[in-house]
């Protein structure tokens, strides 16, 4: 059994190049979040941000709003809107020493 195709030691999963075929964007964005720290992708991305500020582009402002963005639809989805308000509200009304177990 190796990554060669000739077997794997998980079950009903096939090739190793099929698996990564599967969870290849899943595997870019857990590896990614290293890269993106990298000294030489921080050079990059500085160089980047000047030249587009030089067109009138505020790219960390639009990638900013884009991340805000795409937080707010979990926020949506798992009904956390106003969240801290009415965690404040819970604990204030005795929060956890009201609640049953």
């Amino acid at each position: 059994m190796g990554v060669d195709g000739g077997g794997t030691p998980l079950k009903g999963v096939g090739r190793f190049s099929d698996v990564l075929g599967r969870y290849r964007e899943w595997l870019i964005g857990i590896c990614s979040r290293y890269v993106w720290s990298g000294s030489e992708v921080v050079s990059a991305r500085v160089k980047l941000f000047s030249s587009l500020r030089g067109v009138g582009i505020d790219a960390y402002g639009v990638l900013t709003e884009e991340v805000a963005s795409s937080m707010m639809r979990y926020v949506r989805a798992f009904n956390m809107v106003n969240a801290i308000s009415r965690l404040e509200g819970f604990i204030a009304g005795g929060g956890l020493e009201r609640a049953s177990y």
